[in-house]
Order: C-alpha cells, then sequence, then structure tokens
C-alpha cells in the first residue's frame, strides 16, 4: 500500500476495523495521556513553567491513579491544571 492510498477514507476505516478491544484499550489510555500532558502544559494550568516530562509523568500518573507526583499538585499547578 503506498502513502496516497493510506490516506484514502477506506482505508482509514479499514485500519480502525482491523483494531482489537485490547489495542483500543492501550490506545485509548495512550491517547487520554497525551491530552492530559498537552492540557497541563498550557499556560493556564500552572503557576511556574514545567517540563514537558513532568507533564507527561503527571498526566501518565494520574491516568493510571498511582498517585506518584514529582511536582506538589497544590502548589505548581492552578485549579484548572491538576488531571484527577
Amino acid at each position: 500500500m503506498n502513502n496516497v492510498n493510506a490516506l484514502h477514507p477506506r482505508a482509514l476505516l479499514d485500519w480502525f476495523r482491523r483494531r482489537t478491544p485490547t489495542q483500543w484499550l492501550v490506545l485509548s489510555f495512550i491517547g487520554v495521556i497525551l491530552v492530559g500532558t498537552v492540557l497541563l502544559k498550557l499556560p493556564f494550568a500552572h503557576v511556574r513553567p514545567i517540563r514537558w516530562v513532568d507533564a507527561l509523568f503527571t498526566s501518565t500518573s494520574a491516568t493510571c491513579v498511582t498517585g506518584l507526583i514529582v511536582l506538589d499538585t497544590g502548589h505548581d499547578f492552578t485549579r484548572a491544571g491538576p488531571v484527577s
């Protein structure tokens, strides 16, 4: 399959249909973590600048409910920022 056909709507629909429930579960976790990371990096979400890796770790920890933190949630994030 060449690159032009890969962007065709039917090829994209076939790609979605070939995913198993386990793959959808993993993809959804990755999607939630990435969206949370971007939201935590937005200017209104934190008090002082944070690194991408800290936003990624915080988002992953919140999504997987581990409770691990590298930044103090109460002091480093605004009310709009913490992903819970």
